[in-house]
């Protein structure tokens, strides 16, 4: 390789990793970091099959991944993570527990979130990469 293929190769090369950096810094928020570790380090939220977290942070605003919406209701989802409640009707005894587990699960992420001084207001948002990690995609 010459001179000016080596340097141009590496000039490039450094050009791509500056780019990368910068779509990183730009794209990291230490915060919701911060308000992930939170929920991880939860006890009751570390318990659940589905780990709630904060996709986004804007105007003192929380943007939280869910499992559950109209796209995808909680019956769906339940139905993955406990495969025995598969075939139950909306009325079972069962998937009527497990729905109150899962919103009550949902209400104390919600409330570790709102509980932090800078967090005025929470969105949820569903949580379209688990559904796809587990080859369900939505539109």
């Amino acid at each position: 390789m010459d001179k000016f293929t080596r340097n141009y190769s590496i000039g490039l090369a450094l050009f791509c990793l500056f780019i990368l950096f910068n779509y990183w810094i730009a794209g990291y928020d230490p915060r919701v970091s911060e308000l992930n570790e939170l929920l991880e380090n939860d006890k009751i939220l570390a318990e659940y099959p589905y780990q709630f977290h904060v996709i986004s942070l804007k105007d003192n605003v929380a943007k939280l991944g869910t499992p559950r919406s109209f796209e995808a209701p909680a019956v769906k989802f339940l139905a993955m993570i406990y495969p025995a409640l598969k075939n139950k009707t909306t009325e079972d005894p069962q998937l009527v527990i497990a729905q109150q587990k899962l919103a009550n699960i949902q209400m104390h992420a919600k409330e570790l979130i709102l509980n932090q001084p800078d967090i005025t207001e929470i969105h949820w948002e569903l949580d379209r990469e688990w559904y796809a990690k587990r080859g369900i995609n939505f539109r």
